[in-house]
């Protein structure tokens, strides 16, 4: 496992070992919980790791959905008041990259591909929370999807969607399972949408 593969760390010009530490989780494992302080990055190496929190109606709701080259804590480890807002919990068996926040300063520092990669992959993050935000301000749950949809267009330049997951992109729409597969159903009588097992397609 090259844990310099994460986008974070590639191209680096110093030797970050003696910045980083490495962290396995079993499947269902506490990484975070609510609450607590962030004093740490966290770089997803391996495995799908699971961020969410509970509405006033102690609804679950989630806030990411982070696999393979993810990160988190990036928002919060430089803030005023720097706790997670969620827990944190693995999925799937996990390896996580951790680095403390006194080392990401220092690396920061003196690696500047390091800390072009940190503003890259920071400037993006808010960019897909930007794009969520305008998804969960829709009218409608149809609307939700095909506004999501057409984001997934303009950045494939295909119209032909790949849904690894109904159950993860219900969470990520912040809609219930049933009422997405109603939506489609109902989006694919309208001649809006065509389904194939996993394929979604769009009609132009």
């Amino acid at each position: 496992m090259n844990v310099y593969s994460h986008p974070l760390l590639r191209g680096h010009t110093v030797d970050c070992d003696p910045y980083i530490t490495t962290r396995s989780y079993k499947k269902d494992e506490i990484i975070h919980i609510e609450g607590e302080i962030c004093n740490e990055l966290s770089l997803v190496i391996q495995g799908d790791i699971s961020i969410y929190t509970y509405t006033y109606y102690e609804n679950e709701y989630a806030i990411a959905h982070l696999e393979k080259d993810g990160i988190f804590g990036q928002f919060l480890i430089f803030a005023d008041d720097p706790v997670y807002l969620g827990n944190v919990v693995s999925l799937s068996n996990a390896t996580i990259i951790i680095i403390k926040r006194v080392n990401l300063l220092e690396l920061l520092t003196k690696d500047k591909q390091v800390l072009t990669n940190f503003l890259r992959i920071s400037s993006n993050s808010v960019l897909n929370i930007q794009n969520r935000v305008k998804i969960l301000s829709q009218k409608s749950i149809k609307e939700s999807i095909m506004f999501y949809f057409e984001e997934i267009i303009k950045k494939t330049k295909t119209n032909v969607i790949f849904v690894k997951s109904k159950e993860r992109l219900a969470e990520y729409l912040n809609i219930p399972r049933p009422s997405l597969s109603r939506a489609l159903i109902e989006l694919k009588a309208l001649g809006i949408i065509e389904i194939n097992g996993k394929y979604i397609t769009i009609k132009e």
